[in-house]
């Protein structure tokens, strides 16, 4: 197993010091990635207040049951 974790450490050594394929990974990124990413996000968005909405009413209910 030791050998085969080297190899692919070397392999991707070489990948990562190799420009053209920096460019390459780069260019996916910001063409692909990071739009994916965006759109995620604003999909998650609402349903993320939503959460912290509910999350709020909680700890209020919590918060005056402790207190009466």
């Amino acid at each position: 197993m030791a050998i085969l974790r080297t190899f692919a450490r070397m392999a991707f050594q070489r990948l990562a010091n190799d420009p053209e394929i920096q460019a390459k990974i780069a260019r996916v990124v910001k063409t692909a990635i990071i739009p994916r990413a965006e759109q995620g996000w604003e999909q998650a968005k609402p349903e993320l207040k939503k959460a912290k909405s509910k999350a709020e009413g909680l700890a209020r209910k919590l918060q005056h049951k402790i207190e009466n």
